[in-house]
């Protein structure tokens, strides 16, 4: 079960809405997958710019490795009191890691 405050979205504009309304943007991990394709895609919020490990992609690769991949988004739509960052992640819609 979803607590209250976690939305699960496959939207891609509610995502981007979401991102960039907490100044997130679309990144990769730097480095390739065993099968030769992109590391690990993701909001980054951390706004520390690209470095070694982190580059930042275009909405447009996000997304295509996004449905690619069969992914959802779940995202807080408020922190709890007391809280000052905002849960979201990526998931598969298969279950498969």
């Amino acid at each position: 079960m979803i607590p209250e405050n976690l939305r699960t979205t496959k939207d891609h504009e509610e995502i981007k809405r979401w991102a960039e309304e907490h100044n997130g943007r679309p990144a990769v991990t730097r480095h390739e997958t065993r099968a030769g394709g992109v590391g690990i895609i993701g909001i980054d919020l951390a706004d520390f710019g690209e470095d070694e490990y982190v580059q930042r992609i275009s909405w447009e690769d996000f997304f295509e490795q996004f449905d690619e991949r069969r992914l959802a988004f779940v995202y807080e739509e408020e922190t709890r009191p007391g809280e000052k960052h905002w849960f979201h992640k990526l998931t598969r819609l298969d279950g498969r890691p």
